[in-house]
């Protein structure tokens, strides 16, 4: 069998050659051994933690190392990685031992040079991590930036210009962290006070949301799902920025209500607890959209319908009173959770992005009756997904849809009239909204 650090070495190298989602390569590993649950915590914390911190601790070994390092074996690297990780900032573990379990390591999976070699990096390492900080060495302030908190230079070059350095080095400070998870109590299952109790009774430490009375953070998460209570359809786990679309869409029991990219299906569900006559979840990829149904069904909630539909081109005429566009986006916002999204996205990605939301949006403006409400957010931070888009539709649409005014409920997340949720000044995940009201009369 593996041990849990040669579990993490395998994970951490097929992410460094493919560049792949690491929640599918956790599901692969993790859910097809027969590995603790204890080990299985520290494999994901270990990789999280290593993908993290990816472009400092690589800043380190190439100190360390006396060659090019970019030339280094990719199983080198990632061994000396998961060690340097470990050393930094896993403190729970004696530094020596840590040298010698991936000196092991290295010798099984690389050979006795690369073993050799990396036992002399992490002992001087050991000696000198003092004079290893990049906050006293690099002198350009984005370059700094960059390597410190580990983000790539194009995307703190991209901050930097639209909120300037100070502000894009409080971000990616942020979004450096390891997440807090963040629970939506399901109150058409249990109350809010309720389940703060069953909090309390099972001894798990929980902070109530500041905005929010049913949702609340905790680190906990492996309690919550040990007693089952995601199961049971108690709660989800969800962001609190996650909440704001549908609040602020406010759909009501006579409302025909469309949710055009409905996977996963947090905000699906959280619309069908306010019973709309109708609601259609909508999306391209009908696996996923199959486990929002399953989700549903697991919920016992009604007056749910599906439609595999690309967003690009709904079958849908303008009958519904509220549309929910959630569009797929670069996921920038949710860094903190999902860290391997900064090495898996690029400048041309974020450009492609606005040109499908673009199109989303346009198609979902076909969808709304008049007088009807339609909603347009993403989990990004990037101006070009956000207000880009909507300043390129109302440009289109002058007279025909109103942009909305934020309620008072969610003026805490108000910035020009729109929402926007920042990691670094709310401890949400990133994210935007924005609500626009169709002209003519409802019918």
């Amino acid at each position: 069998m593996s041990s849990p650090r040669e579990s993490a070495y395998h994970i951490a190298l097929e992410f460094e050659q493919t560049r792949a989602r690491l929640d599918q390569l956790f599901l692969k590993t993790l859910n097809t051994s027969s590995i603790e649950q204890r080990d299985r915590s520290f494999i994901r914390s270990l990789v999280s933690g290593t993908t993290r911190h990816l472009l400092y601790l690589d800043w380190i070994s190439a100190r360390l190392y006396h060659g090019k390092f970019k030339k280094m074996l990719s199983k080198t690297k990632v061994i000396l990685r998961l060690a340097l990780y470990e050393i930094c900032f896993m403190d729970s573990i004696p530094a020596r031992a840590t040298v010698n379990e991936y000196v092991k390591l290295a010798r099984k999976k690389v050979g006795h040079r690369a073993a050799g070699m990396i036992n002399g990096l992490l002992r001087t390492y050991l000696r000198e991590a003092e004079t290893l900080d990049p906050s006293k060495v690099i002198r350009d302030p984005l370059d700094r930036i960059s390597v410190t908190y580990s983000f790539p230079l194009w995307l703190v070059k991209g901050w930097a210009a639209q909120w300037g350095a100070e502000e894009a080095e409080r971000l990616c400070a942020s979004l450096n962290q390891p997440p807090v998870f963040d629970l939506t109590i399901h109150e058409d299952r249990i109350s809010a006070e309720q389940f703060k109790k069953r909090l309390n009774e099972a001894g798990i430490a929980w902070q109530p949301s500041r905005y929010f009375d049913n949702v609340i953070s905790t680190q906990a998460i492996q309690q919550i799902m040990a007693n089952g209570w995601l199961e049971e359809g108690l709660c989800s786990v969800q962001d609190e920025s996650a909440v704001i679309p549908v609040r602020w869409l406010m759909p009501q029991q006579e409302d025909l209500v469309l949710d055009v990219c409905a996977a996963p299906g947090g905000k699906y569900m959280q619309i069908l607890e306010r019973e709309p006559q109708m609601t259609v979840a909508a999306d391209s990829d009908i696996q996923r959209l199959k486990q929002v149904k399953a989700n549903v069904q697991r919920r016992g909630l009604s007056g749910a319908y599906f439609v595999c539909a690309d967003g690009r081109q709904l079958p849908f005429k303008p009958v519904f009173s509220k549309i929910l566009l959630d569009a797929p986006c670069s996921g920038l916002g949710v860094i903190r959770k999902h860290p391997d999204i900064k090495w898996r996205r690029t400048l041309e990605e974020i450009s492609g992005f606005s040109t499908l939301q673009q199109a989303i949006l346009e198609e979902a403006s076909e969808a709304v009756r008049p007088g009807g409400m339609l909603s347009y957010g993403t989990c990004t931070l990037d101006s070009l997904e956000n207000e880009a888009v909507c300043a390129t539709f109302e440009a289109a649409h002058s007279g025909q849809f109103e942009r909305q005014p934020v309620p008072e409920e969610l003026k805490p997340f108000e910035e020009d009239g729109r929402i926007h949720t920042y990691p670094h000044r709310q401890g949400t995940d990133g994210s935007f909204c924005t609500l626009y009201q169709k002209s003519g009369a409802s019918t």
